[in-house]
């Protein structure tokens, strides 16, 4: 049986195309135990924070798909509501 794991990111400073807070930082760090050193595939979106991502959990080596659907910094706003 095949396994997916779903990662976001964790919380994002502020304004458009935001890195990681460092709680963001941290949140991620405590999910590496739970997820697999070595997946086959690692599809990750384009923004910074999904960069970022991607790298502190040890994925930056591996055979990754970039897709913005699953994210980019075109999908960050500013605003109220």
């Amino acid at each position: 049986m095949k396994k997916v794991y779903i990662v976001t990111h964790g919380e994002l400073c502020e304004g458009a195309n935001p890195p990681l807070r460092i709680e963001g930082v941290d949140q991620i760090k405590k999910l590496q135990k739970l997820v697999p050193n070595n997946p086959p595939l690692v599809v990750c979106g384009t923004g910074l924070s999904h960069l970022e991502t991607r790298r502190l959990l040890g994925f930056s080596g591996l055979r990754t798909e970039w897709n913005a659907i699953v994210g980019g910094p075109e999908t960050f706003f500013v605003g109220e509501g």
